[in-house]
């Protein structure tokens, strides 16, 4: 019996290992909150507030503090998971706690990067984000710029519009005669 438990953690641990890895810019745990006053309905979003919300995310990644993200801050929060999953503390995930968890999780997971991402990289990357969602230049997302910056990256997770891989072109700038 001691046997079959090892091997049913083991399969779940592997199963949680990847359907729950975490990559770098998904995070599996909510967003920080948005800011005051701004609560991300029909809103817009500041360059400065899309770079500060970037910070606070990268500070809770970072798990060990040393100013990158790297496979010892997945480990940690692996293990953390594993902790949150395993809910009467046997060292095991039963079959009831990994459905479970696949039931608050809702969604695949993704691959998690074996290479470090320093905290300049992460925040760069989550501004050339902003910067590619802000259509008109002015630094600001509204609500329509966000649903079409979504969507175009949920394209290119998909093979990009229709298969192509490429994202579709931004709109001019606001202003800009055709």
């Amino acid at each position: 019996m001691d046997m079959r438990r090892s091997i049913l953690a083991l399969a779940a641990g592997a199963a949680v290992l990847a359907g729950a890895a975490l990559a770098q810019t998904a995070p599996r745990q909510p967003a920080p909150p948005p800011p005051a006053g701004d609560p991300l309905g029909a809103g817009t979003v500041t360059r400065a507030e899309a770079q500060s919300r970037a910070a606070a995310l990268f500070e809770r990644f970072d798990a060990n503090r040393d100013g990158k993200l790297d496979p010892a801050d997945r480990a940690a929060r692996m293990t953390a998971l594993f902790d949150r999953v395993d809910a009467n503390r046997d060292g095991a995930i039963s079959r009831e706690e990994f459905a479970a968890m696949r039931d608050r999780a809702g969604r695949p997971g993704r691959a998690a990067p074996t290479a470090a991402l320093s905290r300049d990289a992460f925040l760069a990357e989550a501004l050339k984000r902003f910067d590619a969602a802000d259509s008109n230049h002015d630094g600001k997302l509204t609500r329509e710029e966000r649903r079409a910056g979504f969507a175009g990256r949920r394209g290119m997770m998909r093979g990009g519009p229709r298969g192509t891989g490429a994202m579709p072109p931004a709109p001019p700038p606001a202003g800009a005669g055709a």
